[in-house]
């Protein structure tokens, strides 16, 4: 069938009507792809959450150490 694209899964181009992968047979591939999608994008999340939060405790520990710096700082010895 010329002009329609292949299937991403098996390749094949099929006529308008079979073009969904679930219609012409290809239901499980793109189940599972649509599976490890999700996941792929679930620890895409995760690890920019963990990369954020470890952002934000560096920059409170470098605010509490330039704090307590400043305070030792303010003594002066007699």
């Amino acid at each position: 069938m010329p002009g329609l694209p292949p299937c991403d899964f098996c390749r094949k181009p099929h006529c308008i009507a079979h073009l969904l992968p679930e219609v012409h047979g290809c239901r499980d591939a793109a189940r599972n792809a649509a599976r490890m999608d999700a996941s792929r994008d679930a620890s895409d999340t995760l690890k920019a959450k963990k990369l954020n939060d470890t952002k934000d405790l560096r920059e409170k520990m470098a605010k509490k150490r330039d704090e307590l710096a400043q305070q030792r700082s303010k003594k002066k010895p007699q």
